[in-house]
């Protein structure tokens, strides 16, 4: 049997010292970069393998790098600049919205002899 030493048991502070409900922890975003150990943040895939990611944005495009052990390792990549509107015209002058040849034509090139 172990020993109890008398005297062992410290009381905590006095019930006026304790935390009010509105004195909680801070959540990640104020906490962040303060101490050793900032928290570890943790999502959970959905049925469809999903994930969300906290700071990410709609169209946010990502590198998975895979280092081997099951890990993942994601890398925001830079955004792609959007086209002008003088580009766009461009682009849709140089590009056909109807085809330029018949479908006999697209046929013969497309089916196998």
């Amino acid at each position: 049997m172990g020993v109890l030493a008398v005297g062992a048991f410290r009381p905590g502070p006095p019930r006026s010292a304790r935390r009010t409900p509105q004195e909680e922890t801070p959540t990640w975003p104020e906490q962040a970069g303060k101490g050793d150990n900032p928290p570890m943040l943790t999502t959970r895939a959905d049925e469809k393998r999903r994930v969300t990611l906290p700071d990410a944005k709609p169209g946010d495009r990502f590198e998975i790098r895979r280092p081997g052990n099951g890990d993942f390792i994601l890398v925001r990549l830079p955004r792609e600049p959007r086209m002008s509107r003088a580009e766009s015209l461009e682009a849709m002058a140089k590009t056909p919205f109807r085809m330029r040849m018949s479908w006999e034509e697209l046929r013969r090139l497309t089916r196998e002899p």
